[in-house]
C-alpha cells in the first residue's frame, strides 16, 4: 500500500483479506476506495455484493450485483449472485428471468444452467428443471 497507494488492486485485495477475517467495515471501505480509483472494477462490486449478502443487507447486495451487469453483461458471477439473492427473497419469477437473461449472453455457462435448474425445481417446474440440469451436466463434461 505504501509503494502504490493509488492501486485499485491493492485496495481490492486488502479488502478481500479484511472480509475473510471478519473486518467487514474495513473491507467495504477498501472496496469503495478501489472503485473510486477504477469505477468499472467488477471484482470490487462482487466483493461488496458478497459482503453485503453475508451481513444480510440484501438490497445493497442486489445493487452491487446489478452494477456488475451494467458494466459487463457477460459476467456470470453477477447473474448467479443476483439470481440467488432474488431466490432468497422469494422473488422466484425474477430469479428465473435473471438466469435466462444471463444464459442469453453466456449460453455455455454450466453454473447458470444449474442455478436455473434449482429455481425451476423449487418452483415445481420439474420438466424445465430436468432440462436445465441436463444442460449443466452436458457442459461440465464437455
Amino acid at each position: 500500500m505504501e509503494i502504490r497507494p493509488r492501486s485499485a488492486y491493492n485496495r481490492y485485495y486488502r479488502g478481500e483479506i479484511y472480509a475473510k477475517i471478519g473486518q467487514y467495515d474495513r473491507a467495504l471501505n477498501d472496496y469503495q476506495h478501489a472503485l473510486s480509483l477504477k469505477p468499472i472494477f467488477t471484482d470490487a462490486y462482487f466483493g461488496m455484493g458478497m459482503l453485503y449478502w453475508q451481513r444480510k443487507e440484501i438490497p445493497q447486495a442486489i445493487t452491487a450485483c446489478r452494477k456488475i451487469l451494467e458494466i459487463d453483461r457477460h459476467d456470470a458471477r453477477a447473474y448467479s449472485c443476483l439470481g440467488k439473492l432474488l431466490m432468497e427473497q422469494k422473488r422466484d419469477a425474477e430469479a428465473i428471468e435473471i438466469y435466462k437473461k444471463g444464459l442469453g449472453f453466456i449460453p455455455d455457462n454450466d453454473e447458470l444452467w444449474y442455478d436455473l435448474g434449482v429455481i425451476y425445481n423449487e418452483t415445481g417446474m420439474y420438466s424445465e428443471a430436468a432440462k436445465a440440469f441436463e444442460k449443466a451436466t452436458e457442459l461440465i463434461h464437455k
